[in-house]
């Protein structure tokens, strides 16, 4: 459950000690640990089972090993840029992108040649995956975009959008994904910007508007899939405005240790 604690004390491991846990950026040697918390976190997630569980999975190549190559390439790049923190280690990530028309955070030419490359090597990835897992994840893509631009429209250009948060299963309920939820919102009321995320469980609903996030669109997928034979898997867009700064003191210690840009 959410926390309202800025801190987050759980025991040391090995110990009945407390630790003081704060969220810090993610670096390379924090790879293994989150990548293992990026997998045991999402192999539940609907969104993930209907975009995997395909009457043709068994076509795709070497599954895991391309999912661990996804994972390093999506993290780096965030490390790369500064937009990725963790909570212990590795056990929980959050991934977000500045505001497209933010000047003061664009990406220059180095950044953007860097992502091209990403990209090209990630789109390189998707080529083991079966066909039918190729169609269900372009249609995610497809049903995304055209929510999203009715939706929101072009005010996501001014929107702080919260890519990615894992937490590791067994971690979960100590509070490491409020607290990096907070380093994001606080990046964005800091810039009188809004949030946007695309939550691809409805369990989470209450969790994200616990942080002033509200439910503006829905995404339906599988329920014109003659070949899914489940519930249709509802991914929802959600929208947090900027509000009075609350988390601001944490904000500023990441600020002048450095850690946050």
């Amino acid at each position: 459950m959410p926390s309202g604690n800025q801190d987050v004390y759980d025991l040391a491991p090995g110990s009945g000690a407390l630790r003081l846990f704060e969220a810090e950026p993610l670096t390379h040697k924090h790879i293994p640990n989150v990548i293992q918390s990026i997998h045991d976190a999402l192999d539940p997630d609907p969104l993930q089972r209907y975009l995997l569980d395909t009457p043709d999975k068994d076509k795709a190549r070497f599954p895991r090993k391309r999912e661990d190559a996804w994972n390093t390439l999506f993290c780096s790049q965030y490390i790369r840029k500064h937009r990725a923190y963790t909570v212990n280690g590795g056990d929980a990530i959050v991934v977000y992108d500045p505001a497209p028309n933010d000047e003061g955070s664009a990406d220059g030419p180095l950044q953007r040649f860097l992502d091209k490359i990403t990209g090209y090597l990630i789109g390189a990835l998707d080529l083991w995956k079966s066909p039918q897992q190729k169609e269900r994840e372009q249609e995610f893509y497809v049903k995304q975009r055209a929510v999203a631009e009715k939706v929101i429209g072009d005010q996501i250009k001014e929107m702080v959008v919260l890519r990615a948060l894992a937490t590791a299963p067994e971690k979960q309920g100590r509070g490491y994904g409020s607290m990096l939820v907070r380093v994001v919102t606080a990046f964005a009321d800091d810039r009188g910007r809004s949030t946007w995320v695309t939550s691809s469980n409805v369990d989470n609903t209450g969790f994200y508007e616990s942080f002033g996030f509200k439910v503006v669109g829905e995404v339906r997928m599988g329920e014109e899939n003659p070949t899914w034979n489940k519930a249709p898997v509802i991914v929802r867009i959600m929208v947090r405005p900027p509000t009075q700064f609350t988390f601001k003191p944490y904000y500023e210690k990441l600020q002048e240790k450095g850690q946050l840009v």
